[in-house]
């Protein structure tokens, strides 16, 4: 495992996120360009950074989840990074719709930040022996992450069609992807606890 900033990848998110939080403020106290975009692209790119490196430093030789969920996690990250290239061009050329993809990829940079916690999860418990069928707030992750989506799909279809709600469902949509986080992290540091006490008990006790 590496640091970030020891990869291509993983530095070009680190100084595209510094740099585009730059020139948001930048932008804000010259008068110039669309702060907003800078911003909105900042961020999306800061949570992909968070995701990336959960996803290198949080997996070990004996620690591996399947092929189809770390790269379905990352191909959500790699949406979101698209999206947010699409509000940005639309800021270049001053649409009234670019505010709509931005957010929108902040709420499926979010998702794809809580199913590479959720792979971490997975992965802890197949290889700790770990039962994973009542995990009460992995469940209310995935139904927060999906209601969230669906709620920044109807988001950005109602500002297409320039419904004065748009704004409010888009923002319901980050608040419902920031919670399926917090269900997927405390459930992964459970089943980690969990794994970590299954280790250290004697032979023959029970955990």
């Amino acid at each position: 495992m590496v640091r970030m900033s020891e990869t291509p990848v993983g530095l070009i998110l680190l100084v595209g996120t510094f740099a585009l939080g730059v020139a948001g403020l930048a932008s804000d106290l010259a008068s110039f360009g669309d702060s907003p975009a800078f911003f909105g692209a900042a961020v999306v790119l800061g949570i992909a950074a968070v995701a990336i490196a959960l996803d290198e430093h949080w997996r070990s030789p004996d620690e591996f989840g399947t092929g189809r969920e770390i790269w379905f996690g990352r191909g959500l990250i790699a949406l979101a990074v698209v999206l947010e290239a699409v509000g940005f061009a639309l800021a270049v050329v001053d649409s009234p719709y670019r505010n709509l993809w931005v957010v929108l990829a902040a709420i499926v940079a979010l998702d794809g930040l809580s199913v590479l916690i959720d792979t971490h999860r997975l992965a802890v418990a197949r290889n700790s022996s770990i039962e994973t069928r009542n995990m009460t707030d992995a469940i209310l992750g995935v139904l927060s992450a999906s209601v969230g989506f669906g709620f920044g799909i109807v988001g950005v279809l109602s500002g297409l069609l320039n419904n004065p709600h748009a704004a409010a469902w888009l923002y319901a949509g980050v608040v419902l992807a920031l919670l399926a986080n917090a269900f997927m992290f405390d459930e992964q540091a459970h089943v980690r606890s969990r794994a970590r006490k299954k280790k250290r008990a004697p032979f023959g006790s029970k955990v």
